[in-house]
């Protein structure tokens, strides 16, 4: 397991997806726009369609043909997307901090409740391609690590 927090999630994925595919790749998508549509209900914002589109991607992209999914994956500029990914950690950190929040404490025990999904060593998905919670799944605790602000 890598020594910093980016390597040790970059592992939990190579874990559950070793050899990782273009639907995979969309579904992960489908799983970071639920996580922007939390983020903006954190805020008492709702954004119909935005959520709408994750579930889409989490769950009908299992559904598609191979055909369809490159279609889609022509579409997507790799370099804006990388861009955009490694801005959204950036500006994700700044919002912590800006709130006081112990970062990476949290995204340590984030790492942790993770972790936890697995059954004997292996990860369970579900019939969207999503990792499963077993009973083994444990929540993050995550009230330790706000900052009073």
């Amino acid at each position: 397991m890598s020594n910093n927090l980016i390597g040790n999630i970059v592992d939990w994925f190579k874990s559950a997806k070793p050899e990782p595919t273009k639907k995979d790749a969309l579904i992960q998508q489908g799983c970071h726009l639920e996580e922007v549509v939390e983020y903006l209900a954190s805020m008492e914002v709702e954004i119909e369609g935005l959520e709408e589109l994750s579930y889409d991607l989490k769950a009908n992209t299992k559904n598609q043909s191979d055909d369809s999914i490159d279609d889609v994956m022509k579409t997507i500029n790799e370099l804006e997307l990388l861009d955009a990914i490694c801005d959204q950690i950036v500006t994700a950190v700044g919002v912590g901090y800006m709130m006081g929040f112990d970062v990476e404490g949290a995204l340590k025990e984030v790492i942790r409740s993770n972790n936890s999904k697995m059954v004997n060593g292996k990860f369970i998905f579900d019939e969207n391609g999503k990792i499963a919670k077993p009973n083994s799944f444990s929540e993050p605790n995550l009230k330790p690590f706000l900052g009073g602000k």
